[in-house]
């Protein structure tokens, strides 16, 4: 297992075969969730998402980050990350799990887990070594 602060820094230094990532927000629109029904917020702080070639994900949102790593799918230009379990950073224990599916052709994603569910505005960064994640 990474160290969260290793896992970070190696998603920032670019031509590094860690280094492909994309970054994604919830710039617009937050839609949380319960059985019942689903509500929408414009007035919100965006959520930070970070994923990584390998399957590292950073899930950042209000006072902490959930991390980990996930079981990734790839398929055309879909991506598709599970992640159980996700460490949360933040001041008590909150681990959860999300699914995340993104379209790197127009670079959208949707994120679903912790009770948000909700589209997101993606930008890739770096380039893996022969990966092309």
């Amino acid at each position: 297992m990474i160290p969260s602060k290793l896992c970070a820094a190696l998603f920032l230094l670019p031509g590094l075969a860690l280094s492909a990532q994309w970054n994604c927000r919830n710039q617009n629109l937050e839609v949380i969730c319960s059985p019942e029904k689903c509500a929408a917020s414009t007035s919100f702080t965006p959520m930070d998402v970070s994923i990584s070639h390998l399957g590292f994900v950073t899930i950042c949102a209000y006072s902490g980050c959930w991390e980990g790593k996930g079981k990734m799918l790839k398929s055309g230009a879909h991506l598709i990350i599970s992640a159980n379990k996700l460490r949360w950073g933040g001041a008590s224990p909150n681990p959860a799990s999300f699914i995340i599916a993104l379209d790197k052709v127009d670079n959208v994603a949707v994120i679903k887990g912790a009770n948000f569910a909700m589209p997101l505005i993606c930008t890739p960064r770096g380039q893996a070594s022969g990966d092309g994640l």
